[in-house]
């Protein structure tokens, strides 16, 4: 099942990932509430320059992304879009897991 999203976005992210290779990339984030979500390559300037570990945790809920350029862990190249990315990501359901064995 893929994830809503509470607000339209467009925003291109730089994600590094020293384990994967081909996670690490520049892509266009284009998606909203009522369209087909798309992350395809792009050679337009970032955006956002994040890990894809801080990427994965906005992406489940719950951390928000202006958090993380607060502590240093994302880089905003485009004033806004790191609140745009977190407006979009809005949930009101987080992910979790139960620690039953």
């Amino acid at each position: 099942m893929a994830r809503s999203w509470a607000e339209p976005i467009d925003l291109v992210l730089q994600v590094d990932d020293p384990t994967l290779a081909r996670n690490a990339g520049r892509f266009r984030l284009t998606a909203g509430p009522d369209s087909v979500t798309r992350y395809e390559p792009s050679t337009d300037p970032a955006d956002l320059t994040l890990d894809v570990r801080e990427l994965a945790s906005c992406y489940l809920g719950g951390t928000q992304v202006t958090r993380f350029v607060q502590a240093g862990l994302v880089t905003e190249h485009t004033s806004g879009a790191a609140k745009a990315l977190d407006d979009a990501l809005r949930t009101e359901h987080v992910a979790f897991t139960t620690d039953e064995f």
